[in-house]
């Protein structure tokens, strides 16, 4: 009876902290999405049209990224986020980064998607051949 009841009392306590848990997550979630502007970025991004024999996995943003992704093509991968706070880099406004370019960065402005997808495919050049 004693292990019954202090196995009950456990559960109870760990479905408590699980809440508590669940609720504080929330909170933190919506304080970060009004921090970060999520509601007017989401507006602000532009479209992307992709060539069609890329990879693309998006991945949650880290470091203060508004947007984060990763392009597969062959053997390369790219990595390429938009930082629009420079939380990331030094940019004049919104920018995109992608991740290896020329053994270095490559950045552009938000709305240059033009450029952005050039930078990709250099990167997957350079990683190919």
């Amino acid at each position: 009876d004693r292990k019954v009841s202090v196995h009950i009392q456990f559960k109870k306590k760990k479905k408590k902290l699980k809440t508590i848990i669940m609720e504080n997550q929330t909170t933190l979630s919506r304080k970060i999405e009004r921090l970060m502007e999520y509601e007017k970025w989401r507006e602000e991004i532009p479209y992307i049209n992709f060539p069609s024999d890329w990879s693309v996995q998006i991945v949650p943003p880290i470091h203060g990224a508004i947007a984060w992704f990763k392009v597969r093509k062959d053997n390369a991968k790219v990595s390429i986020y938009l930082d629009c706070y420079e939380n990331l880099g030094c940019w004049d406004g919104p920018y995109w980064e992608v991740y290896p370019h020329e053994c270095d960065v490559f950045r552009c402005d938000m709305n240059d998607i033009e450029s952005l997808l050039q930078a990709i495919s250099e990167s997957i050049y350079e990683q190919t051949h």
